[in-house]
């Protein structure tokens, strides 16, 4: 593989450590318990994350079974890249897709929820880099909301989504914090 088309996975898994290294400390009422009535928990966010990416090796998986159907890079694609980035960093919430939302969480221990985060990533990593160069360059992954995008445009997705979403566990934390004090305030 050429220097060119080295896939820079640092950055996403980096971002993963620091987002867990802020909550490693945090009580597991606090990881379960969601600041307002249909609101995320910071364990939900995490599962939301984890099958984000979980669903996105699965698509991998399956579209990497014809390397010949992969189309390559098109002229929409950085518009296509940019429109992502500006709809994971603008101000405004949005629903999260049904296939990534709370139905699909299951009941489990934030533990758990981590070791299969950790077990996917390791199989997404092994089947990224064992793919061909022109697949990696080619338009591999289809974002449900902008489309197609190529590897790096799919990890950096992750990047973006995981420091969205620090930003929402961030205000879940403050909240219940908040909560919490106004609990405890003498009257």
């Amino acid at each position: 593989m050429s220097s060119s088309d080295h896939l820079n996975t640092s950055d996403w898994l980096c971002t993963w450590d620091n987002l867990l290294g802020k909550i490693h400390h945090l009580e597991p009422e606090l990881l379960t318990q969601s600041p307002a009535p249909e609101s995320w928990s910071i364990q939900q966010v995490i599962q939301h994350l984890a099958l984000s990416e979980h669903l996105s090796c699965r698509y991998l998986q399956k579209k990497t079974l014809d390397l010949n159907a992969i189309p390559p890079v098109d002229l929409f694609y950085p518009v296509r890249k940019a429109l992502l980035f500006l709809y994971l960093y603008s101000p405004f919430r949005f629903k999260a897709p049904a296939m990534v939302a709370t139905p699909q969480f299951p009941e489990e221990a934030m533990a758990t929820t981590l070791n299969r985060l950790h077990a996917n990533q390791a199989e997404l990593i092994d089947l990224m880099m064992q793919l061909p160069d022109r697949t990696r360059r080619g338009l591999v992954y289809k974002h449900p909301i902008v489309g197609r995008m190529d590897l790096q445009g799919m990890v950096q997705f992750f990047t973006w989504h995981i420091r969205h979403h620090n930003r929402q566990i961030n205000r879940i934390i403050k909240q219940i914090k908040a909560q919490e004090t106004r609990q405890y305030r003498p009257s």
